[in-house]
């Protein structure tokens, strides 16, 4: 399900722009924390990333996260992918951009796997099995998702994002990882619709290696 925002470029644009005026650069319904330099500073050490490791982000929104590892770690090296043109030109990271929808991205020729992708809060606008499919073709390493699953209906309908169930990962070798609490992101504590069913999906990580 393709949330009807991203049909418009204008409109994408426009609420990008909005978060970023807040301050807000990690577009993530839950998190590890209420600061989110601290919660990325979370995941970034659960995944440990190897010196100078290759991460792919697919569907990297503005990559705020990635923009808080490469602080922490500037060895680092990204390639972060986006369909939406207005994203990727407010990327806060750096590194390789890409104009690509997650279904699409191949590998170019000749280039090494990544030895990390990240998928976060992407996979309920996509063809699940299709995305991850791409993910571990493009990897030697590490696969990261980080998102909700097991949603009602009422989230999906509400929230317009069509969260991945738990069995599909699980039935692909994926590891959930124990995560002692997560805190709602401020931009869902502002949103009374979205509070309503906020609690009616799981957060989880889930971790796959090759």
């Amino acid at each position: 399900m393709t949330h009807p925002l991203y049909d418009d470029e204008v409109e994408v644009e426009q609420a990008t722009r909005e978060h970023l005026d807040q301050g807000r650069t990690v577009f993530q319904l839950w998190q590890l924390d209420t600061d989110e330099r601290l919660h990325s500073h979370a995941v970034l050490d659960l995944l440990a990333p190897p010196h100078k490791a290759r991460i792919l982000s697919l569907g990297c929104g503005v990559a705020g996260m990635e923009a808080y590892w490469q602080d922490e770690r500037p060895d680092l090296r990204f390639t972060l992918v986006n369909r939406s043109p207005s994203q990727l030109e407010l990327v806060q990271a750096g590194g390789l951009r890409v104009l690509c929808d997650a279904h699409d991205y191949v590998l170019p020729d000749a280039a090494k796997p990544f030895d990390i992708t990240v998928l976060a809060y992407v996979l309920g606008h996509c063809n699940v099995p299709k995305v991850l499919d791409r993910a571990m073709a493009a990897t030697n390493g590490t696969i990261l998702v980080l998102d909700v699953f097991d949603a009602s209906t009422a989230f999906v309908r509400t929230l317009q994002y069509d969260a991945p169930d738990s069995a599909v990962l699980e039935n692909l070798g994926f590891k959930r990882i124990y995560v002692p609490s997560w805190h709602m992101a401020p931009f869902i504590r502002d949103d009374a619709r979205a509070l309503g069913v906020i609690e009616q999906a799981a957060p989880a990580i889930w971790v796959h290696h090759a």
